[in-house]
């Protein structure tokens, strides 16, 4: 019985003196009963209100997830695709283009070897062939973090360096690729950024590819 109806019908038995103190004393708990289940109902709506808009948020955030997730993968497999048409180049678990250091620079140096040359050459084609659904490249250079020695007359430091060679690339890619000089950009992090233990394998440069939406 709701807690309307029993209001109304104690009201309506006072009225007409139907009931005795008892019963009287009896409707008025039953009626605080009914009010109390009322809120208690009223509390539970409206945390299932609560818990149903926190479910509705995390669908919504896992499915933007899923998507982000569903991107990296495609272009992961776009840039797989690439390196085969670019010996020397390599594809990081994030989908960026590696060049290794070693392969493409001469050693403490930002001069290319004949190696470098080549894979510049394959790199400028492929980016080239793809410009219509590139939104943007940055090139960043990186390095290990062994000081500069024999080539201290040339690079004040190992941040130095890692613009050298990533400018290089820059500089060749709007010289050779087709691509537009404005989507292309760099960036420098020297010894700053590793990415293995492996001093050989911080020694690169990475290609982030940034494709059309």
């Amino acid at each position: 019985m709701s807690f309307r109806t029993v209001f109304l019908l104690t009201m309506a038995a006072i009225a007409a003196g139907c009931y005795s103190n008892e019963q009287y004393a009896a409707l008025l708990d039953s009626q605080a009963r009914a009010s109390n289940r009322n809120r208690e109902y009223l509390k539970a709506m409206a945390n299932l209100e609560l818990k149903m808009n926190r479910l509705e948020q995390e669908k919504a955030a896992l499915k933007l997830e899923i998507a982000r997730r569903d991107e990296r993968l495609t272009t992961y497999r776009s840039h797989l695709e690439w390196t085969r048409l670019i010996p020397g180049a390599e594809v990081s678990s994030e989908g960026n283009l590696i060049l290794k250091g070693d392969v493409i620079f001469q050693p403490g140096s930002h001069k290319l070897t004949d190696q470098g040359r080549q894979t510049l050459e394959d790199l400028a084609n492929v980016l080239g062939s793809e410009r219509r659904n590139i939104a943007g490249i940055r090139i960043d250079g990186h390095t290990d973090s062994a000081p500069i020695n024999k080539t201290k007359d040339k690079y004040d430091s190992n941040m130095h360096l890692s613009f050298m060679r990533a400018y290089f690339v820059y500089n060749y890619l709007c010289e050779n690729s087709r691509l537009e000089p404005a989507k292309l950009y760099i960036a420098a992090f020297g010894e700053h950024r590793p990415r293995s233990e492996d001093p050989a394998e911080n020694r690169r440069v990475e290609i982030l590819v940034l494709p059309n939406e």
